[in-house]
């Protein structure tokens, strides 16, 4: 995984699901509650909005699948949701910084969870499945349960980091939290438009040559002969049997 072969693939791979953390949605997601609760939604209520962020990803989900899969690109998808998801934090915070006290404009308050819904399905939209999808197309077969599993670990040290500053963070700097999911996921979305290759559609040995591998691209070389021997000999073929 870290020879000089597939140290970029690794990285690359690593980078796209831990930014799944870094994106703000597990912040979001376990501490929606504390956010209700200073605009003063709190018990069964808390526990209904808590619900509906949660259909929202579903509804995001089902989009997913009916408009985005297979259909845009994956670099594309990538980039544009991190800037989405950007854009959401920063109506959230703004809005956050206005009424997120008890007793504040109503409909303030309302407005900045509907923000929040909208990010969560924005996440699923762009997010929920590209993050492994894309990984997984990175690496050769051989390679990929390990590579795979070298994401997923850097992605639980992201969680963990984050679960254990997310309540010290809130409590210090209340809702200027949110700008260090602004910046990262703007970041992001630098990273994916100019850095990430495009991976969907492609086979192994197109995915390796992209990434630098001489051996693969010998390889599509030698294929792109044995095609055009192919078919010139059976050109030749078609020939001698039309003068017979």
């Amino acid at each position: 995984m870290f020879s000089r072969r597939y140290v970029r693939r690794t990285c690359t791979a690593a980078f796209i699901v831990a930014m799944g953390q870094l994106s703000g949605s597990s912040v979001i997601q376990n501490f929606q509650s504390s956010f209700y609760a200073t605009v003063g939604f709190t018990g069964n209520t808390s526990l209904l909005i808590s619900g509906v962020y949660g259909m929202m990803g579903i509804i995001g989900q089902i989009f997913y699948l009916c408009v985005v899969a297979d259909r845009w690109p994956r670099s594309r998808t990538l980039w544009t949701g991190s800037l989405v998801l950007s854009a959401m934090i920063a109506v959230c915070m703004a809005l956050s910084s206005q009424y997120g006290k008890v007793g504040s404009n109503q409909a303030g308050a309302r407005a900045a969870i509907g923000f929040i819904f909208i990010y969560s399905a924005c996440y699923a939209v762009f997010f929920n499945a590209m993050i492994w999808v894309v990984p997984s197309e990175l690496f050769p077969m051989f390679l990929r349960s390990k590579g795979l599993a070298f994401a997923v670990f850097c992605k639980a040290v992201v969680a963990i980091v984050l679960s254990q500053i997310t309540p010290l963070a809130l409590a210090a700097v209340s809702w200027r939290y949110y700008s260090l999911f602004i910046a990262t996921n703007l970041a992001a979305a630098l990273i994916y438009f100019f850095f990430l290759p495009e991976t969907g559609g492609k086979s192994l040995e197109e995915i390796a040559e992209v990434f630098g591998d001489s051996l693969a691209a010998e390889h599509l070389g030698h294929i792109d002969v044995d095609l055009k021997d192919v078919a010139k000999s059976d050109a030749h073929h078609v020939e001698v049997s039309k003068k017979v």
